[in-house]
C-alpha cells in the first residue's frame, strides 16, 4: 500500500494541486487531504489509495515499494481516468 507522503510527492512531481488530483482521480478531496495528511490509513482508504494510484501513475509516475516515487521515462506516460467515484 502506497503511503500518504508518496502522494504528496507523487502530486509535486507532477505539478498538480490537491483539488485537481481529486477531480481525476474521482475522490473526495477531504479522502485526499485525510491520506496526505496525519491521518491513519486503514484498510477502508484502499479503494481511494488504489484510484490515487492508478491516477498518478498515467500521470507519468511511477511508486517505489512503499519508500518512493519517481517520474516515468519519457514515453510511459498514458491517460486514463478512474472509472468510478469512491467516496467516503
Amino acid at each position: 500500500m502506497i503511503t500518504g507522503a508518496q502522494v504528496r510527492a507523487a502530486r509535486a512531481l507532477l505539478g498538480w494541486t490537491a483539488r485537481s488530483l481529486a477531480k481525476k482521480a474521482i475522490v473526495p478531496e477531504h479522502s485526499l487531504e485525510w491520506i496526505e495528511g496525519a491521518g491513519k490509513i486503514t484498510s477502508k482508504d484502499r479503494d481511494t489509495l488504489d484510484a490515487l494510484q492508478a491516477t498518478l501513475e498515467s500521470g507519468g509516475v511511477e511508486f517505489i515499494g512503499s519508500i518512493g516515487v519517481q517520474l516515468k521515462p519519457d514515453g510511459q506516460k498514458r491517460t486514463v481516468r478512474a472509472k468510478r467515484s469512491v467516496s467516503n
